[in-house]
């Protein structure tokens, strides 16, 4: 990418392609330059040319859907930032994140076009208007609802505060459904059905299966159970993502003799977890904190994918 020096010279600057599209989608930007590793033919280095100006985009969102993509009279929104008072920067990364999730926030505002809301999903709304006016959120609102949980002289934990918000907002709308159901039933004299997935749902759960197999008759008992995240131990061997992810789903051998339901044995067996759903976008936690025997941070390296992560074994 390049930009200007103060005496008009060209500086040149190396990005990824993660940054290149995040630029390219908020303040829209061109020619791309794609240069070959001299040393490495089979490695490509991006490198990126580009004045920086807003533009339109492609596609045409209702004025009622808000997201960091939307446009007002042909401009992009720009990007605002969300005042940090204290230790509120676990709730900022957060709420940053959620905002920069286009698709989160249109189907949200889409499933809010009508009836009441919920204390937390509109403290959403509310920082999403600060945004489509351009200003700096306090995110108040939403800061006085963390307090109850929180406590605003400590830092805490951004994974922890991520599926609080999401199950809180994810109830709210749960709620709201419901009573659109009942008057809907009520109205037509048809039976309730049903309430249909919220944005949470549709975005953020998936499904996993805990598969306990009995060695003798090789019987698997399933319990299937829904999940907003994968949450991976780290113990020092695992040098990168893809190692914690495979022992997150490898074979636990049960120390406990296992009566079987089906050949009514009391028999070894082993537990493993299956993915069977894979969330459009899945919340990965590294679990840095170990509690026994005493509190310890683990500041061990993880190498993760920036471009592609692969969950199919």
């Amino acid at each position: 990418m390049v930009s200007r020096s103060q005496n008009n010279s060209d500086v040149y600057h190396k990005v990824n392609s993660i940054t290149w599209k995040f630029i390219v989608k908020m303040y829209g930007a061109h020619p791309e330059v794609i240069i070959e590793d001299a040393k490495d033919k089979s490695k490509r280095a991006e490198v990126y040319r580009t004045d920086v100006q807003r533009t339109t985009t492609s596609r045409t969102p209702s004025d009622n859907t808000p997201g960091l993509g939307r446009t007002i009279q042909g401009e992009l929104l720009k990007p605002t930032g969300i005042s940090n008072e204290m230790f509120f920067c676990y709730l900022n990364a957060v709420t940053q994140t959620l905002l920069g999730l286009e698709k989160f926030t249109e189907t949200m505002a889409n499933f809010n076009k009508t009836g009441k809301i919920g204390a937390y999903t509109k403290a959403f709304f509310n920082i999403i208007k600060d945004l489509e006016a351009g200003v700096e959120s306090n995110a108040r609102a939403l800061k006085l609802l963390a307090l109850d949980i929180f406590d605003y002289n400590e830092q805490h934990d951004a994974h922890e505060f991520l599926l609080h918000f999401l199950s809180k907002m994810q109830d709210e709308m749960n709620v709201k459904d419901e009573e659109s159901v009942v008057r809907s039933s009520k109205a037509t004299n048809s039976p309730n059905k049903k309430p249909s997935n919220t944005p949470v749902d549709e975005m953020f759960v998936g499904q996993v299966t805990s598969q306990v197999v009995c060695n003798a008759c090789k019987n698997v008992s399933n319990t299937n159970e829904p999940i907003m995240d994968i949450s991976l131990s780290l113990t020092g061997k695992h040098k990168s993502l893809d190692d914690c992810l495979t022992n997150y789903f490898k074979k636990e051998d049960l120390s406990d003799s296992y009566k079987c339901e089906k050949c009514k044995k009391s028999t070894k067996a082993y537990k493993k977890m299956v993915l069977d759903k894979l969330p459009k976008v899945l919340v990965i936690h590294l679990k840095r904190f170990r509690m026994f025997p005493k509190k310890k941070k683990i500041s061990d390296f993880v190498s993760f994918p920036v471009d592609y992560l692969s969950l199919r074994k």
